[in-house]
């Protein structure tokens, strides 16, 4: 890392006085925090040695945890994401209002909103891994 070498560098010390627990880490530079992060992603990628962002994803968790998850990770290796939908509320509460009015729709239909979330994901997962395949097919 270039100006600033960040280390890992933690002091633990007790205090003996009032038994509280003392912590000293460096200071890293606000211009250097893109480069820590940048840094890290490479650790990973090294460590990991995964070929898409899919690998190492759950896919038994919850829909909607799942394609967040897969979502972030595209975006990180610079893989394509679903078009984002326009937001019209203002908060996360409103949001979670908005998705419960969803939920109560697709359930008056008889829709399984998990079901159809959870095909929606896996079939994003199936392009992420096909996207993947494709870069790696290029790099080679």
């Amino acid at each position: 890392m270039h100006q600033a070498e960040v280390t890992r560098c933690a002091v633990f010390r007790h205090r003996a006085a009032d038994d509280q627990l003392e912590v000293a880490l460096p200071v890293i530079p606000v211009a250097d925090i893109a480069a820590v992060e940048a840094g890290w992603e490479e650790i990973k990628q090294a460590e990991k040695q995964r070929r898409s962002p899919t690998e190492g994803v759950s896919r038994s968790q919850p829909a909607a945890a799942w394609g967040a998850a897969l979502v972030r990770r595209a975006g990180r290796v610079g893989l394509a994401t679903p078009e984002p939908a326009e937001l019209t509320t203002s908060s996360p509460e409103e949001l979670g209002e908005r998705l419960l009015a969803v939920v109560t729709a697709a359930e008056h239909r008889g829709w399984d909103v998990e079901d159809a979330l959870r095909e929606a994901v896996r079939r994003y997962a199936g392009e992420l891994d096909a996207q993947a395949a494709e870069r790696l097919c290029r790099s080679r």
